[in-house]
Formats: C-alpha cells, sequence, structure tokens
C-alpha cells in the first residue's frame, strides 16, 4: 500500500471537538494506512438569533477560517474552508462550489495529494465528490442527518438532496445501525454497494478500566447504588424518565458526567443528582466502571430513532449492566442483554432490578459480544478501492 495514497475526510465534526464520536474512531484506524487530511464542517443548519449562542458560534467559526490549513500532531492535515452560509437549495450554491473546488485544488498542490479516497460524514460537502473526480468516495450514514429535527423543511429537502447524491456516487455507503441500513438499501440504486457497519468500540481500553477498578476521586464518596451516565447533556435526553427515577429512588445516586447544554433539568437542586461535567475522554473509562448501572435515555425522535448509541459497546466492555429507553436499534441486536423500556415506570422497574440482581450472566454475554469489536474493521471497504485500482 503506497503510503501517499490520503484519504479526505469531509467531517460532520471538527478534528479538536471533545470527546470523540464515531468519525474520530474510524480516521485513527485509516491512519494507521493512509495519510489523513481532515476538512472541518462549516454548519449544519442556518444561523438564527432565536437558538443563542450566535455570537459566540460566529467567533468560533472565524477563528477556524483566520486559522486556515494547520498540521496536527498525529501528522493529519486540518483545512477549514471558507464557505457562505447556506443551507437550502439556492442560486448562490454555485458560488459556494467554485470556493469549495479553489480551496481543495489548492490543498492537494500544497500537500502534494495525487492519490485519494474520499470519506463523508455529513452530506454538506457532497459537490466535493464532483470537484474532486475521479476519486473514489465511500459515504459513512452515522446519522439520520436530513431528519434531525432542527433543520426548516427547505434545510431537510437540501440536506436530503445531497444524501442522495452521495447515495448514488459512492463506491460504498456504510450504515452505523439497522434501522439506517435498511432505509439506504431502499434508496440505493445498487444496494449490493450498502453495508452494515455497526459502531465498534476500542475493547482494550474499556477493559483495562474494568480489571482497574479504580474510580475517580470525584465519585468515590458518592453513595451507592450508582446510576450513571456519560455523554452530551441535552434536551434530547428524556429528562422526564429520569426525574421520575429519581424522585422515586432517593436512595440511588444519579451521576451525570459531560458537557451541559441543556439550561434546566429540573433535577439540579436534587440531591440525590451529581453534575460532574465535561472530563477528558481518556478518563471516561474508568467513571464508567464506577457505574453500579449504566444508563442510555433519549427522547424518542427520528434521530434516535435511526441511532446507534456508541456508548452501549462501551459500557459492555465496562461490564456494566444497562438500562436504555426504546431504541430500535438496541432492542433489535441488544434486547437479550439490555432491558429497553417504553415508558418511565418500566425505566424504573428495569433499573432496580438491575440494582438488586446485576445479571452476571447477561454482562458476560454483553463483554463476549463487544470483545472482538476493532475499528480497525473499517480498513477493508478503503483497501478494495485501492485494490480496484484508484489513481
Amino acid at each position: 500500500m503506497s503510503s501517499e495514497t490520503w484519504v479526505i475526510h469531509f467531517s460532520a465534526d471538527h478534528a479538536r471537538e471533545g470527546n470523540p464520536h464515531s468519525r474520530h474512531h474510524i480516521t485513527r484506524a485509516l491512519a494507521e494506512r493512509y495519510r489523513i487530511a481532515w476538512i472541518n464542517p462549516y454548519g449544519f443548519r442556518r444561523p438564527s438569533l432565536w437558538r443563542g449562542g450566535l455570537i459566540r458560534k460566529a467567533i468560533r467559526k472565524f477563528s477556524h477560517w483566520a486559522e486556515g490549513t494547520r498540521v496536527s500532531q498525529d501528522g493529519w492535515v486540518i483545512a477549514n474552508p471558507v464557505q457562505l452560509p447556506i443551507f437550502t437549495r439556492s442560486r448562490w450554491q454555485p458560488v459556494n462550489d467554485r470556493l469549495l473546488g479553489m480551496q481543495l485544488r489548492r490543498l492537494c498542490r500544497r500537500h502534494g495529494i495525487r492519490r485519494a479516497i474520499l470519506l463523508f460524514t455529513t452530506p454538506r460537502y457532497a459537490s466535493a465528490v464532483r470537484l474532486l473526480r475521479p476519486w473514489p468516495a465511500v459515504f459513512y450514514f452515522s446519522d439520520a442527518y436530513s431528519k434531525h429535527r432542527e433543520l426548516s423543511a427547505a434545510e431537510q429537502v437540501a440536506m436530503r438532496a445531497a444524501e442522495d447524491e452521495l447515495i448514488r456516487v459512492s463506491k460504498r455507503v456504510l450504515c452505523c445501525s439497522t434501522p439506517l441500513y435498511r432505509e439506504m438499501i431502499a434508496r440505493a440504486e445498487d444496494p449490493s454497494k450498502v453495508a452494515l457497519f455497526p459502531h465498534q468500540v476500542d475493547y482494550e481500553r474499556f477493559r483495562a478500566a474494568r480489571e482497574r477498578s479504580s474510580p475517580p476521586a470525584d465519585v468515590r464518596a458518592i453513595p451507592r447504588p450508582i446510576i450513571g451516565y456519560y455523554g452530551t447533556l441535552t434536551d434530547s435526553n428524556d429528562w422526564e424518565t429520569a426525574r421520575y427515577a429519581v424522585e422515586r429512588r432517593p436512595n440511588y445516586s444519579f451521576v451525570f458526567i459531560g458537557k451541559k447544554e441543556i439550561a434546566h433539568t429540573g433535577l439540579e437542586d436534587r440531591p440525590n443528582v451529581h453534575f460532574l461535567g465535561f472530563r477528558p475522554f481518556e478518563t471516561i473509562p474508568d467513571y464508567g466502571a464506577a457505574f453500579d448501572v449504566a444508563i442510555m435515555f433519549w427522547v424518542r425522535r427520528e434521530w434516535i430513532r435511526n441511532c446507534s448509541p456508541l456508548k452501549l459497546r462501551e459500557y459492555l466492555a465496562l461490564g456494566r449492566p444497562v438500562v436504555s429507553t426504546f431504541i430500535e436499534d438496541v432492542a433489535e441486536n441488544f434486547g437479550d442483554i439490555v432491558p429497553v423500556a417504553h415508558s418511565p415506570e418500566e425505566f424504573l422497574a428495569a433499573l432496580d432490578a438491575r440494582v438488586a440482581d446485576p445479571n452476571p450472566a447477561a454482562i458476560q454475554k454483553g463483554i463476549a459480544r463487544v470483545r472482538e469489536d476493532s475499528w480497525r474493521r473499517i480498513l477493508p471497504y478503503f483497501e478494495s478501492l485501492t485494490d480496484a485500482g484508484l489513481s
């Protein structure tokens, strides 16, 4: 394999964002075989004064543009293309395409990129598949992009059209969840190029934390049992279900770890609730290993109906009993080891059952389910494109 084969990743996440998404894990696996150019996103939806944080977001965006292109400590080329804030079908879209094309050509000249595979984890950059023709493309479908509730109807139409273009021209379409896989099979002209690529887990990292059994200092004094969750906290979390459990089980400690992007959950003043804030990813396995029961709780919207929670596999690798609100992919693929609740009452009953009996047999089954996981499983999908004669 030529060391000068690149993967140009048009990402839905910034390369240096807090705790990594599957897109980061996949790119790190690809970096073992390919050189990486990471194209930071320019936005998901039209800015709005009503959503709040507009000035902060604008400042951050201008700082990214001012940064231009840099090389990370890992040797990745990180680019921040300048784009007009166009998120619907518009007569100005060709201007954005020309801007993007000029910046991508400059990037390729500057860094000697002559052979590349294009990886798309956002449809926003779909035009790049035309601008960098004939390099092959892989579309990693990790979210129901065009079904996001915060997109306007016009933005959803534009996003759907971008998805369709990438589904049509990509050599591989990889889906992280069973619902997304079924949808892509139905939408693709050539279903044979669609594959289910479930989230993976860095098993050894989480196994080590399980065996280390060394809780961080800020959880050691918290009374048990600890009902724990880590991840960004937003209005997509099912706080109604959480409040139902918190109010009825004052003897349980509920620990939430992650950046809080919702002002008020209704739990801030509860003595048995602990918001610990953001913690670096390197420390997350030790926090998770301290949970007596790990939970997943989201409002069942379109976005969640199509998701496959990455943290589930991490929880299982930690050997934690898990309780979840209803998620299609979890119910279908892990329902034999993870109780999925349709109501707050069911959720609390499942919590009580796991606190009383963690179910060691189910825990061992969960560990076995993820023991062979590896993000390196992404590599064959890219190697087949190279072996087919990348030019």
